[in-house]
């Protein structure tokens, strides 16, 4: 497990409204629905998306709009700090652990944690995204899914993996 790098992503979080952000390339990568849906997410949300795209900033259009909303399903959840970390801890659990402790009274952000890949991409095709920028986004956190995809689209999801874990 990555200790230091979610400790650095936690504090980064938390002190996400003390910096100036300027989403002004988010405005230009995406269309109007698109950027609503960006705009309508945490400003810390936002942060990380912009901190990805700027490590995919030279790929396709389908890559820079998927590293924007990414995590659109994570933003429009009632996901708190302890779901995230206990997600994180979860991931190494066995699966029936996870399973029980998804199954808690106050755990509905940890199926929204689960989930966020498939309830983005339905976002991003409700704002008209094309078929590339939502399955980026739907499978951008299931490595297994990708055997199947055609070599450029794995290629686009391990820069997308690799930007999201340095961000």
């Amino acid at each position: 497990m990555r200790v230091w790098y979610r400790l650095r992503q936690a504090a980064s979080r938390a002190t996400a409204g003390l910096r100036p952000l300027d989403t002004s390339v988010a405005r230009q990568v995406l269309p109007p629905e698109g950027w609503a849906f960006f705009d309508a997410m945490p400003r810390a949300e936002q942060e990380h998306a912009l901190c990805v795209h700027a490590q995919v900033s030279e790929g396709p259009l389908a890559l820079q709009q998927a590293a924007l909303l990414h995590d659109v399903g994570k933003a429009h959840s009632r996901i708190r700090l302890w779901h995230r970390a206990a997600h994180v801890l979860l991931r190494q659990a066995p699966a029936g652990l996870a399973d029980r402790v998804r199954r808690w009274r106050h755990a509905e952000g940890l199926d929204r944690l689960v989930q966020h890949p498939s309830l983005g991409a339905a976002l991003c095709a409700e704002a008209g995204l094309g078929e590339d920028v939502c399955r980026l986004v739907a499978l951008h956190d299931e490595r297994e899914a990708w055997d199947d995809l055609p070599a450029h689209e794995r290629a686009w999801l391990a820069a997308l993996r690799r930007a999201d874990d340095a961000c």
